[in-house]
């Protein structure tokens, strides 16, 4: 099953969002809970304010209405009628207490009060609650059973009272009553009835907060049925779960029901200076004001701040995006492409180590890990390289050691067939004699391998001694006459050392010069020269140098004549002779030579025009660390 990809720009632009938004997430909601607390609670005790308010406004104005009326009603002639025996109070109603009676005193004065938009009927009783006078006409004389007047005549004590609301059929509206004791010489002569419509009263009494949202209603606490409310008919509506707080206590409180915050207050009685008792229903005043317009500045902050929080957001994490993007994405996106390269076998690229913020915030572990994947892919390379060349190395040791033992070899074998059957001594020893050259060949050719093996037995066993050097030529000479007298060759030895001796390994020193004059006798014409010159350099150094008067190398082939097996032309073209002009062998004499000067901690170079080539050894004269 294959995994969908997902890049690492896009994971980081997943984790950079979550890292800004998760913050400024959990930060907007813990300050919006927080300010919604402090906002609700904070309307609620404003709510609580206009409801209380309110309240003493309603207790108030009942007050205030009452004395009002009592004042009207303590009219001199009122007073003096009601003081007067009872029987004179019946003479007074004889006419049923009609309004439509001018003569009437108590008429004119109660005609008077019901001047008040608010007033609907007033009616005014003795103190035996027989009635005296009325705005309205009425059969019914004695009113000293209703409730509403033995509350108010309290046995003598008298009794502000306002009673409950009810619906008057003939007004064809709601009405209050206010019902209070008319008083002469602080004894009760009278008690007065004044009906009035609920709605303006209401209107009066309880008022509106300018510029506020909270609302007000009057409950009955008796049922919670809604005594008044704008745009609520009395009494036929009832508050939604009535129950708890509002219903029980006797404190002002606030609740949260039905999405609105209600603040509720009892409406309690206020004296009169006279101390005379006022009695109210069991009423509820509740403020109440919807959460949603409460709470609509705070949504409204919340918006603004998510806005500008967003906004802040997103500009950090645009620089913070480019920044990351600079400093790791495109570094790590420079490796993956080298890795690719390195995957598909290209060893040549490199990573730059340096990078956006490195200078600044100084290096990482990207920068580590590119520096170790360019060590890792140089030793890679280098082992690829090495693979190469043992590669390589194989192939021509293949081709031109079957070309290179297979003569000698063949040669030895058809002789031995040739001679098999044959008596001839002279001819058997001049046999003998060739057989022992091929032989020696094929000695040579091993030896030389094995000058090359990679072996602490071979060529990393360097045995220090005093050498010396007019010694080590003297033998170069004698072994290399041979050659040079076979080609009518001149072979030049100049030393000029300071110091004639110097610490090396004799046999691979020998071999050193042989191998570098051999091959100059192979690439100079017959009759030419060949010279052999030893100096001393500065620093403790020893220069050996090989010139002949050969045609030249050509330049493509210079970079590759110490490789091992390495002769330039066509490998099967080569010769087995050793002292043959111009005859190529196995490629292994300069390989020998680079590899014997390394051990001895120096260099080996060449120089090379169409007048001849000349090979420069230089070796230091006292023991140096070998080359690993």
């Amino acid at each position: 099953m294959t995994r969908s990809k997902v890049g690492i720009r896009l994971k980081l632009v997943i984790t950079l969002a979550l890292v800004a938004l998760l913050p400024l997430a959990a930060a907007l909601v813990f300050t919006v809970d927080r300010w919604s607390e402090v906002r609700k609670e904070q309307a609620a005790e404003g709510a609580v304010s206009v409801a209380s308010a309110q309240a003493r406004g309603l207790a108030v104005t009942l007050v205030k209405d009452a004395q009002t009326f009592e004042i009207t009603l303590q009219d001199s002639q009122i007073v003096l009628i009601l003081s007067q025996p009872t029987e004179g109070a019946a003479h007074v109603g004889d006419d049923r207490a009609r309004t439509t009676m001018p003569a009437n005193p108590i008429a004119r004065t109660l005609m008077s009060v019901k001047h008040d938009p608010r007033v609907v009927d007033v009616t005014v009783t003795d103190r035996t609650g027989l009635a005296v006078g009325s705005t309205r006409a009425t059969d019914n004389l004695s009113l000293a059973g209703d409730p509403w007047w033995r509350e108010t005549y309290n046995d003598g004590r008298g009794a502000i009272v306002l009673s409950h609301v009810e619906y008057d059929n003939l007004a064809r509206t709601h009405t209050i009553d206010i019902s209070f004791p008319i008083l002469a010489a602080d004894r009760i002569v009278g008690v007065a009835l004044v009906q009035m419509d609920l709605a303006k009263w209401m209107q009066d009494s309880i008022g509106t907060v300018p510029d506020s949202p909270t609302a007000s209603m009057l409950i009955d606490r008796r049922d919670g049925r809604i005594v008044y409310a704008p745009g609520v008919a009395p009494l036929s509506a009832t508050e939604a779960h009535w129950s708890g707080p509002i219903a029980e206590g006797q404190k002002p409180g606030w609740r949260i029901s039905d999405g609105e915050i209600q603040a509720y207050v009892p409406v309690s009685p206020q004296k009169t200076p006279g101390e005379i008792q006022t009695r109210f229903p069991d009423w509820v005043l509740v403020a109440h004001v919807s959460q949603n317009v409460v709470m609509r500045p705070v949504y409204h902050f919340a918006l603004l701040a998510l806005a500008a929080g967003f906004a802040v957001i997103a500009l950090i994490f645009l620089g913070g995006l480019l920044l990351v993007d600079r400093v790791v994405v495109r570094r790590l996106r420079r490796l993956q492409q080298a890795t690719h390269k390195v995957a598909g076998g290209d060893f040549t690229g490199r990573v730059d180590t340096g990078g956006a913020g490195t200078g600044l915030l100084g290096a990482d572990e990207i920068d580590e890990l590119t520096s170790d994947f360019n060590d890792m892919v140089g030793r890679v390379r280098r082992s690829h390289d090495e693979l190469v060349s043992a590669d390589e190395l194989k192939t021509n040791f293949i081709r031109v050691a079957g070309h290179e033992l297979r003569t000698p070899v063949s040669y030895i074998l058809g002789l031995v067939k040739l001679l098999k059957d044959n008596t001839d001594s002279d001819r058997l020893q001049q046999a003998m004699q060739s057989v022992g050259a091929r032989a020696r060949r094929l000695d040579d050719i091993i030896r030389a391998m094995f000058k090359l093996m990679p072996d602490k037995m071979h060529d990393e066993a360097v045995h220090y001694s005093d050498v010396s050097i007019p010694e080590l030529l003297e033998e170069v000479y004698l072994d290399c006459f041979p050659f040079v007298e076979r080609r009518k060759q001149r072979l030049i030895v100049d030393s000029s050392l300071l110091k004639p001796n110097v610490r090396a390994d004799r046999e691979k020193l020998l071999d050193i010069i042989e191998n570098l004059v051999i091959n100059a006798i192979k690439f100079t014409p017959d009759g030419g020269q060949v010279r052999l010159l030893v100096s001393s350099e500065l620093e403790g150094y020893v220069s050996i140098s090989v010139k002949d008067q050969g045609p030249g190398i050509p330049e493509k082939e210079l970079p590759h004549l110490f490789q091992p097996f390495y002769s330039g032309g066509e490998v099967l073209q080569h010769s087995s002779g050793e002292g043959g002009h111009q005859k190529r062998g196995l490629g292994l004499g300069l390989a020998i030579v680079r590899r014997f000067v390394e051990l001895h901690g120096g260099t080996v170079s060449v120089a090379s025009s169409p007048e001849g080539s000349t090979f420069t050894v230089v070796i230091p004269v006292a023991i140096q660390q070998t080359a690993p």
